[in-house]
């Protein structure tokens, strides 16, 4: 790494979350609180950020969160006062700094923030991303710390007026990038106000890592209680493993359920307080955890197999073989012409692509091998 794309960061943690109605910084997917997964984004040996701090505000401290912190000079002056404190303390001549509710930020988009940065034309105060929705986002890019006297002259004003970010963007020589050229960028640059937001956002990041984030196809075979589902796959199992391909099958629950039994050493250990028991003998293995865990995140510790079946999940934006049983009363889960097959012996009507009776499971096999090969292809 060259000394022209060396830079510092910071992560602006201090606004008030009003909108979103909790801490930001706190707002935690897989237990990793934002701000700490911001703080991994940009650091580590790859990153060309050689500092990186929490701009704090005058509040919270975040005792549990290891970095570098540093609070507002100026209190009460916003995200225009967190910048400036971070351009006071940071060590190297470029910042580069992005709010907390802008999680997939990374040094990876920093990297290439200031490759527009050195090769613009002149000497540039800043240069700043505008995201997928046309907006510019004052708080996300690169800042030269020249720009700190200034900034601190407008603080220390202490009229309203003199801190709006845009109004001092006027002041400065700022080339804007378009989140769309940058890798990822309108993943990376997308911000969150509200819990709504962020749960869509973080489903969405869920479903993603679904569908391409593995090394094995995923497939979930849905329908209602009593279709026969388990019965299905009961017989679809051997005709796979007969082919050599090794499954796993994942029991998607929307509800609460029960796998330890009471009185044995694990059920006593979760009771005492562990968050994870486990057992091992010669010929198999269990882990349970008593703690909230993301289904991507789950399957993606599933090792050794070439396809995972999802029981369940028909809300989940994935490939679904829909199974069919007119006996069951309660009509079909999902529309046939949005699935991948349909499993049945009853009428289905039109728009269904692929259809298999109960016996035909061979047929059934053969279908999903061509799927996994197309999908190993990119065909699909």
């Amino acid at each position: 790494m060259t000394d022209q794309y060396k830079m510092s960061a910071a992560i602006l943690c201090g606004g008030k979350s009003r909108r979103m109605g909790t801490d930001k910084a706190m707002l935690s997917a897989e237990g990793i609180p934002n701000a700490e997964r911001l703080l991994r984004a940009l650091s580590g040996e790859d990153s060309p950020c050689t500092d990186v701090w929490l701009s704090i505000g005058t509040g919270e401290s975040y005792p549990a969160i290891q970095a570098q912190k540093v609070s507002d000079r100026f209190p009460g002056c916003g995200p225009m006062g967190g910048l400036e404190a971070a351009l006071t303390v940071c060590r190297e001549e470029y910042l580069f700094v992005t709010p907390v509710d802008t999680p997939f930020a990374d040094a990876q988009m920093a990297r290439e923030l200031m490759t527009c940065m050195v090769n613009a034309p002149g000497q540039r105060d800043a240069v700043l991303v505008i995201d997928g929705g046309g907006r510019l986002q004052t708080l996300l890019g690169i800042y030269h710390k020249r720009v700190l006297p200034a900034l601190t002259l407008r603080l220390a004003d202490g009229r309203r007026e003199k801190l709006r970010m845009r109004d001092f963007l006027r002041h400065l020589d700022v080339a804007y990038v378009d989140a769309q050229s940058l890798t990822d960028g309108v993943r990376k640059s997308t911000s969150c106000n509200t819990r709504e937001e962020w749960q869509q956002l973080m489903d969405q990041e869920d479903q993603e890592t679904l569908r391409c984030g593995t090394g094995h196809a995923i497939i979930s075979v849905t329908g209602w209680s009593g279709s026969g589902k388990t019965t299905w796959l009961e017989k679809l199992l051997p005709e796979l493993s007969a082919r050599g391909i090794r499954t796993a099958v994942v029991k998607h629950d929307a509800h609460d359920f029960q796998i330890d039994r009471e009185g044995k050493d694990t059920w006593r250990m979760a009771r005492a307080g562990a968050a994870v028991t486990g057992i091992v003998s010669g010929c198999k293995a269990a882990l349970m955890e008593y703690r909230p865990v993301a289904l991507d995140s789950f399957v993606g510790r599933i090792e050794d197999v070439d396809l995972v079946i999802l029981e369940g999940g028909s809300e989940l934006d994935l490939p679904h073989i829909l199974v069919y049983r007119e006996a069951a009363g309660k009509g079909m889960r999902l529309r046939p012409d949005s699935c991948l097959a349909v499993i049945s012996d009853d009428p289905v009507g039109d728009g269904c692509a692929t259809l298999f009776s109960f016996g035909q499971t061979r047929e059934a096999a053969d279908f999903i091998e061509k799927f996994m090969a197309s999908r190993r292809s990119g065909s699909y």
